[in-house]
């Protein structure tokens, strides 16, 4: 049996949708249209069914319809009366450019299904059809099966095929290019941008044919890079054979901005291998009303994270200077974050469901992002294993057995297997490892990991400057301005901030006696130098507190990779064969890029 949905665009003027869903017999008398509380790849409950403005159900030949019960969040039951099955209506609001959401406007209609479209309780795995009722000349790009071009009409194999499938519809800039031979394409959407859009579909087919090689082989038969145009970005969301992004319209120029969106395509592009196919088996088959929990959230993230940036510079887009600088800039934003040695990679994969997309005023202090912790974790795995092997063997080695057992065979991997495959695929026994970095929270040695790839690690040198006070003192804190008022957002553990006992709401006023006002704030704190004990005014809850805090030697502004001075042969291999990059120069001629 074919689920039957329609999906109607009301017009330039309106921000909402009407969906149309036929439903199929059902002995029961009954049946239950579901939306689900999430959708893959975005580990945080949703509700898309906020968005439903009403439901209603039609009677074929008309008249009256036994009204549709709602029977919890996301969930509403439809009688049956006779044996002919309803269709049911559903007014959406649809106003939200985001890389999982619905969006309809004068010139364009994008759709996540799981944000439009419920599933029919019990008939997840059955066929569906979706139509299109959109202006006649818009475009319509998909990796849906295409039905009937002229009636707009499309198949998925199953409602999870069908979540995972993006929908862009309008006025699309539509390039084609070919990666290893399968058709690739870019969609485009949004106003005009500084792009050179023959330059970036080139970078794209660098990132797939890069991707390709370093797998081998390909699960694809046609991509499609959808990317939305916008004044804010939202990141990007990995499908099976598509990716969705929605990005800042300036993000083409400069050359560093360029950088973040190549780095968030090769990203996503990764994920065709690395979580949808190298996948955990705790997140399938989809339940869609609950969280999937699963420990390895840090792998399909932060491996993918690292690899896939790694693959940048294999591909010639990044330079060897401008990784490493990416890199080091990691390095330094991960020292900063004291919850990193409070909770394990593996308990942050978990927690993601509460605390990576809602982070409070205490989550640098409690956790530590996966992405971020879970690339470092990734890189000190490939510097253990290519050490322990003098090179014979690295990461790359074991994402390709990853590939072949698991990605290929459609097999899910198990909670605490990893280290397993690890072993199968390198020979090396590195529970301990694991131990320590992702079920443990011991401190990483950037030093020794440095060292491994012939290189150093170190805080850059500042600008030469005659100020003495030119480096200022750390108090630990982050701030917040709105309508001229100046407030702690965020204090750290570890600094002085903390043991003053200042606290995230804290109002400031001034400083030793002097008045600071909210646009000076920044300014007053940078030309007090390490050391000085200040009294703070400030208010907290409606009453005048005074603190004193001695402040401290701040952290790094930016740390540098050298060329190490002395390095061994295996440290000299392990470089250049990380890197994909040339020989080290000579410790004379050293220099960042390495």
């Amino acid at each position: 049996m074919t689920i039957r949905y329609e999906l109607l665009y009301l017009g330039p003027s309106s921000t909402r949708v009407e969906v149309r869903i036929t439903l199929p017999p059902e002995p029961n008398g009954s049946a239950e249209l579901v939306f689900p509380s999430w959708v893959p790849g975005s580990y945080i409950i949703r509700d898309p069914a906020r968005y439903v403005i009403r439901a209603t159900r039609e009677l074929p030949g008309g008249g009256p319809a036994p009204r549709i019960e709602r029977i919890g969040k996301s969930r509403w039951r439809v009688p049956y009366d006779s044996a002919t099955a309803p269709t049911v209506r559903f007014e959406l609001f649809g106003f939200e450019l985001s890389k999982l959401g619905l969006d309809t406007g004068p010139d364009h209609l994008f759709v996540n299904a799981g944000f439009a479209l419920p599933y029919v309780d019990g008939h997840q795995g059955e066929p569906c059809e979706l139509q299109l009722r959109i202006p006649t000349d818009w475009q319509v790009v998909t990796e849906l099966e295409e039905v009937d071009r002229g009636a707009r009409r499309y198949r998925a194999r199953s409602y999870d095929e069908l979540v995972d499938s993006p929908i862009d519809c309008g006025t699309i800039r539509e390039s084609i290019f070919r990666s290893a031979g399968i058709p690739h394409r870019l969609s485009l959407c949004g106003e005009p941008a500084d792009i050179d859009v023959r330059r970036t579909v080139r970078d794209l087919e660098q990132i797939a044919s890069t991707t390709i090689a370093y797998f081998g082989s390909s699960p694809l038969n046609h991509y499609t890079f959808f990317v939305h145009l916008a004044e804010t970005g939202d990141g990007g969301l990995e499908h099976a054979t598509s990716n969705s992004c929605v990005i800042p319209r300036d993000m083409f120029r400069p050359a560093k901005k360029y950088r973040r969106f190549l780095h968030l395509a090769a990203h996503e592009y990764f994920h065709l291998y690395n979580v949808k196919r190298i996948r955990p088996a705790a997140l399938s088959p989809f339940d869609y009303t609950r969280e999937a929990y699963t420990r390895l959230l840090w792998w399909m993230e932060g491996a993918t994270d690292y690899v896939s940036h790694l693959l940048l510079r294999r591909s010639g887009l990044l330079s060897p200077t401008q990784y490493l600088e990416d890199l080091a800039e990691l390095v330094r934003v991960y020292r900063e974050i004291p919850g990193r040695l409070v909770t394990s990679l593996e308990e942050a994969s978990i927690g993601a469901w509460v605390g990576f997309y809602r982070p409070t005023d205490e989550s640098v202090n409690q956790s530590v992002s996966y992405y971020l912790k879970g690339g470092l974790v990734s890189w000190a795995l490939d510097m253990e294993i290519r050490t322990a092997t003098r090179n014979a063997a690295s990461l790359d080695t074991v994402m390709r057995h990853l590939w072949t057992e698991f990605g290929e065979r459609g097999r899910g991997i198990g909670e605490r297997e990893l280290p397993r495959l690890v072993e199968q695929a390198t020979g090396l026994d590195l529970g301990p490892f694991f131990e320590r970095y992702v079920s443990g929270v011991q401190e990483l040695d950037f030093d020794r990991l440095a060292r491994s790839a012939a290189l150093t690690l170190s805080e850059a040198p500042t600008e030469p400057s005659d100020d003495e006070a030119a480096r200022p003192g750390y108090l630990g804190i982050d701030l917040s301005a709105t309508e001229g008022v100046t407030r702690i957002k965020v204090v750290r553990d570890g600094t002085p901030a903390r043991e003053g006992g200042l606290r995230p709401g804290d109002e400031l006023i001034g400083i030793d006696g002097r008045r600071i006002y909210a646009t000076q704030w920044n300014d007053a704190l940078e030309r007090l130098p390490p050391g000085q004990e200040i009294e703070l005014l400030l208010f907290r809850r409606g009453r005048e507190l005074r603190r004193r805090v001695t402040l401290a030697v701040p952290p790094p502004k930016k740390l540098l990779f050298r060329a190490a001075a002395s390095p061994s042969d295996l440290e000299r291999t392990i470089h250049t064969t990380w890197l994909n990059g040339s020989i080290l120069p000579s410790p004379a001629s050293a220099s960042p890029s390495a």
